[in-house]
């Protein structure tokens, strides 16, 4: 027999928690640092890379437990880093700066296109697997450029995309097809590998900062301002949201279905803001943390990710899925088990009382209650 007060209560309270859990499950960690931070990877859930102004290169092993800085060998600032696994990665800057590592960024090597200029920036980097990657970047104001490598960034070359301004956003849903967004509140799209590319109708201006798509149809494009642009049928057509703020958007992750966070602050006053959407980008909640203004963002998983900031503002989030301990019930159904926000119970109809207690992976109880049948 489903005891049906049981399921309501339980559906009810996990739900209406959902968006605020989401915003709780971010804490502040200790950086090591004040320097500027612009870029982070987190290859598995424990091993983290950041990156920021002045070379700065820091990685962590235990989950932003702790940090050692590595030697970069450079002094520019890095905007943007990548990591395959636990040892290989890229890192990308200013003065036209592509540094790669093997082993686990113990030394670098330069690995820019020849022929780059000092004044060109590179901004963001985006890999489709293992083999295949993209590289944006620009003059700003006046050019932009996308490179592509099939060797796992060994080496690149220039696609034939021409921006008026820094292709500042990139994101690939296979080796063929991808977006990118520029400084100049465009929106491209391939389906050949970056071979050729196809402006779509965005109707902004706005700078442009950050693209990412959860399917092949539906993506979300942030920026300046509170810029938050979103299709719903592979880019063709984009349509304005409101998403609350006027702050900067900079980074924009689906990490879980619908779900997904986007980060930024105001210029201005340097504070910081995280928005969520459960359900694509239609509708949104904001936070701000006492940080300092947010920029890259990244998920090893759907329940932990990690974003980092100006002066050295680094964040986690840890939201591991819910799981189920029953006492003095012989016979129960449990269904989704892990579940993150819905529980559904069908309990024996051998006993009267029903002591139910929902728990989190690390052993928090995160409700407890006896129901009647």
């Amino acid at each position: 027999m489903k005891i049906t007060q049981t399921v309501f209560c339980l559906i009810f309270l996990l739900t209406s928690k959902s968006i605020i859990s989401q915003f709780d499950s971010w804490q502040g960690l200790n950086s090591g640092t004040n320097a500027d931070l612009y870029g982070v990877s987190a290859p598995t859930e424990n091993v983290v890379y950041i990156c920021g102004s002045g070379g700065l290169i820091k990685k962590s092993t235990n989950g932003g437990g702790s940090w050692i800085t590595l030697n970069s060998g450079v002094s520019v600032a890095l905007f943007n880093i990548y990591f395959f696994d636990a040892t290989t990665g890229i890192v990308a800057g200013n003065n036209g700066t592509l540094l790669r590592t093997s082993n686990g960024g113990q030394s670098w090597t330069s690995v820019a296109p020849s022929g780059v200029p000092s004044s060109f920036h590179f901004r963001f980097i985006a890999f489709a697997n293992s083999n295949t990657g993209y590289l944006g970047g620009g003059v700003s104001g006046s050019l932009g450029k996308i490179y592509k490598t099939t060797n796992g960034g060994i080496s690149w070359t220039s696609l034939s995309l021409s921006s008026p301004d820094v292709v500042g956003g990139l994101r690939f849903l296979s080796p063929e097809m991808g977006f990118a967004s520029n400084y100049d509140g465009n929106v491209y799209k391939t389906i050949n590998g970056g071979a050729n590319w196809t402006q779509m109708p965005t109707s902004t201006n706005s700078i442009l900062a950050e693209v990412d798509f959860t399917d092949d149809n539906n993506g979300l494009v942030i920026g300046e301002n509170g810029t938050m642009i979103k299709t719903a049928n592979d880019g063709s057509q984009w349509s304005t949201v409101d998403c609350g703020v006027t702050d900067f958007l900079f980074s924009v992750k689906f990490y879980h279905g619908d779900n997904a966070f986007v980060t930024g602050g105001s210029t201005q006053e340097n504070t910081a803001t995280i928005l969520h959407t459960d359900d694509g980008g239609i509708t949104w909640n904001s936070y701000y943390p006492s940080e300092n203004r947010l920029t890259r963002m990244a998920f090893a998983s759907s329940s932990t990710g990690y974003v980092v900031g100006i002066g050295g503002a680094l964040m986690k989030y840890y939201n591991p899925a819910l799981s189920v301990e029953i006492n003095n019930v012989s016979t129960a159904i449990i269904y989704p088990n892990p579940t993150k926000n819905e529980l559904n119970l069908q309990l024996s109809p051998d006993y009267i009382n029903y002591n139910v207690q929902v728990l989190d992976i690390s052993g928090r109880t995160v409700l407890s209650n006896q129901f009647n049948n």
